[in-house]
């Protein structure tokens, strides 16, 4: 009773990617996921994904990688805003009123310029979409 490659994704609730990467690491020949395997071969798969998975349930999870720019170009915005207000009269009003609410506003108004890198980026996709 052989299986294909899809079918072994699907019982291991992975992508077929996922599992042609396994086999190949295993050198086991797969060509596409249309693949058949042997009994043996579906055998060792089985074993192998059983290790896989128990090592990735005991390896915790990798921290949430954050892009360099997006602290830096939030951080330039509220600058911009909070900079301006010292030099303008305090009133009765902006006295009660926390800095905070300042910041929070500007949030979606104040975005930084496309820089010329991000420019040539929607360049180069756009000629692989034509």
């Amino acid at each position: 009773m052989s299986k294909r490659v899809t079918d072994m994704a699907g019982e291991f609730g992975i992508s077929a990617d996922e599992v042609m990467t396994l086999l190949r690491t295993m050198d086991v020949p797969v060509r596409s996921t249309a693949s058949t395997l042997s009994d043996e071969q579906v055998a060792r798969v089985r074993a192998r994904w059983e290790r896989e998975k128990r090592a990735r349930a005991e390896k915790p999870a990798p921290p949430t990688r954050r892009r360099k720019g997006t602290a830096a170009a939030a951080a330039a915005p509220a600058a911009a805003v909070t900079a301006p207000a010292p030099a303008e009269a305090p009133s009765a009003e902006s006295s009660d009123t926390p800095a905070s609410t300042e910041t929070a506003t500007a949030g979606p108004a104040a975005t930084a310029p496309p820089t010329a890198a991000s420019a040539a980026g929607v360049r180069r996709r756009r000629a692989a979409g034509r």
